[in-house]
């Protein structure tokens, strides 16, 4: 899109693995971004350049597990849109 700004925002290891802290620590981040090296919650954080869409192409092994329900929804009461893949398997 004209004018759009991308971000990456790393949840995981090199190995594709990461903790549901992890995760956790990473919704934050994109609800309130912050310089590189500054952990969440940090008054450098700044909510006013969180993205309007969030692209999570990650699976789990367990797709009706409402860990992150929480961090979606937060998400959404933001005004951000997190689009999920449907799934990596099947028939």
């Amino acid at each position: 899109a004209p004018g759009a700004t991308w971000m990456a925002v790393k949840a995981f290891t090199s190995d594709g693995t990461g903790t549901t802290i992890d995760i956790h620590e990473a919704f934050e981040w994109v609800l309130a971004p912050c310089p590189a090296g500054i952990a969440p919650g940090d008054p450098s954080c700044d909510p006013a350049r969180a993205p309007q869409i969030v692209n999570n192409s990650w699976g789990s092994n367990n797709g009706g597990r409402t860990e992150f329900l929480p961090d979606v929804q937060a998400l959404r009461a933001a005004g951000i849109w997190p689009e999920f893949s449907a799934g990596n398997n099947g028939p």
